[in-house]
């Protein structure tokens, strides 16, 4: 038996009769609704990592099913923690980026979704240094490859260190201990 044209979450009652010779007849009732609408889950920024990204559905319920797939790399679903639950995507390379969507199934109601898209951390920027000169208890240097969108600090084995802009002054928000260089 198919009931139809209900709305969502609408109560229906079906009533079947059967009559047959030479018995009485006899019905019999059943009331069932259609699905509710799902809700879809709310989920966190996600937070790069090595090869990797995470975030979390942060309204999660205990009674729902939470599924995901991802347009690369492979997602997991964590364990209910605290109503959230994480969800990782595994299997990147530096810097690439996957959409996912996180799927949520309830008794009662109809599958719900949200996507987000998110991405690896990508290759770390690997200093390169100019020539050493040395100076009188020291030493000076330079950042071939500086980018004015990184922020530097340097340590050194012995003795201090500080970093200098470009035009020689010292940056006081990048004091750092040991070797003298400059960028």
């Amino acid at each position: 038996i198919d009931v139809s044209g209900l709305s969502t979450g609408q109560a229906a009652t079906v009533t079947v009769s059967v009559a047959k010779t030479g018995y009485l007849p006899a019905s019999a009732d059943a009331t069932a609704s259609a699905l509710n609408p799902g809700i879809a889950p709310t989920l966190s920024a996600p937070v790069g990592a090595v090869r990797a990204f995470s975030f979390a559905v942060i309204d999660a319920v205990a009674d729902g099913s939470y599924t995901c797939s991802t347009s690369a790399g492979t997602c997991s679903v964590g364990d209910l923690v605290s109503g959230a639950r994480s969800i990782t995507v595994a299997g990147l390379a530096d810097g690439q980026s996957s959409t996912v969507t996180v799927y949520l199934d309830r008794a009662g109601a109809t599958q719900a979704s949200s996507v987000v898209t998110g991405a690896a951390l990508r290759a770390p920027v690997l200093v390169r240094f100019g020539t050493a000169t040395a100076t009188t208890g020291g030493f000076t240097t330079s950042i071939a490859n500086y980018d004015a969108t990184a922020i530097y600090t340097c340590t050194a084995s012995v003795g201090t260190c500080r970093l200098r802009t470009a035009v020689g002054s010292v940056r006081p928000d990048r004091k750092s201990t040991r070797l003298n260089s400059s960028h």
